[in-house]
Order: structure tokens, then C-alpha cells, then sequence
């Protein structure tokens, strides 16, 4: 793991989703794309973070609606690194 960088983990383009839409459309996407976890993006730039834990302790724990909008429920501003970081960076 030394030898590699972040991008040589990737396999294909991120699944990502904007902050407008809803907890809904945001559930449906990772499941047709069998992930965990759904980037939040505005205008390229990562604000947010929505994963399975979100949906389970800020949604449905919550009795929350799942008309509102992704952003009421994401992790904001997430850590990230570049993708041509050292593995070990990460």
C-alpha cells in the first residue's frame, strides 16, 4: 500500500448527488448503485456527505420525512484528500 495512490483505488466515477435533493431521491440513488454512502455536491465541490448511518439516526430514528432535503440530514463538509495523495496519506 506504500507504492500507491488514492486514484489507484478507484474504479469509476463517483456517484454524487446535489443538496437540493431529497432524502428520497437520495435513498433510491444509493440503492441502485448498491453504496453506502453519497457525496453532496455543489457546483463540483464537495459540501457534504449523506451515508447509511445518516439515513438511519437523522431519518428514520428521527421520524423525519423523507421529502426533505438531503442537506437537513448530511454530514457537512466532510474531510477529503486529493486523489494523487500516498495511500498511506489517507
Amino acid at each position: 500500500l506504500s507504492g500507491q495512490r488514492v486514484a489507484d483505488l478507484l474504479k469509476r466515477a463517483p456517484v454524487t448527488i446535489g443538496r437540493d435533493a431529497t432524502i428520497r431521491e437520495a435513498a433510491v440513488l444509493m440503492s441502485e448503485h448498491r453504496i453506502s454512502c453519497l457525496p453532496v455536491v455543489v457546483e463540483g465541490r464537495l459540501c457534504g456527505i449523506l451515508t447509511d448511518r445518516d439515513l438511519r439516526c437523522r431519518v428514520i430514528a428521527a421520524g423525519r420525512s423523507p421529502e426533505e432535503r438531503v442537506e437537513a440530514v448530511m454530514t457537512p463538509d466532510p474531510r477529503s484528500i486529493d486523489a494523487g495523495a500516498w495511500l498511506f496519506e489517507a
